[in-house]
């Protein structure tokens, strides 16, 4: 067994837990959507915003109320030629919208997801890929995500014959 701890638990979404158990874990599992969204640990607690098709169906954020960080999982995310820990100014914008463009199935959906982190006192985004976002940047990360085309609308954009490719 990888993990070694007693206590040990995979806080998860239902929706990736049933993909999760194929994987043969021995571990329990702790749903946030059984758990009013909410995990109280010692010190902290952690809020779970769910985020879904953002880019999985049971995609979330985790928001660090101690911290203020919102661990934004995928979103936020950008794809750069030089690796920075953090965003240095607005231009991360633009590293940003490749990865949504290619892997948000839509703009609804990414304003959804987008307007449920928005509502969280945050003081910095930490994606899974790409650069930390410090609170100078928070607004206009946020805001200028909300107005990125992603998805399926560059696909019905970049070609006439979208759907008819099956002959």
């Amino acid at each position: 067994m990888m993990v070694s701890r007693t206590d040990a638990v995979v806080v998860t979404h239902w929706r990736t837990q049933m993909l999760l158990k194929h994987y043969g874990l021995r571990l329990p599992f702790w749903l946030i959507d059984s758990n009013q969204w909410e995990l109280q640990l010692d010190d902290r607690k952690l809020k779970f915003c769910f985020t879904p098709y953002a880019h999985f169906p049971g995609a979330f954020t985790t928001f660090d109320t101690e911290s203020g960080i919102m661990f934004s999982s995928d979103l936020f995310g950008g794809l750069m030629d030089e690796f920075s820990l953090y965003a240095k100014d607005e231009s991360y914008l633009e590293a940003m919208k490749p990865f949504h463009q290619h892997y948000i199935p839509s703009n609804e959906i990414l304003r959804h997801a987008i307007d449920q982190i928005a509502a969280y006192p945050i003081e910095m985004i930490a994606p899974q890929h790409g650069s930390i976002i410090p609170i100078e940047l928070v607004s206009a990360m946020i805001n200028g995500l909300r107005e990125v085309e992603c998805g399926l609308y560059l696909m019905l954009k970049d070609s006439s014959n979208f759907g008819k490719e099956r002959g």
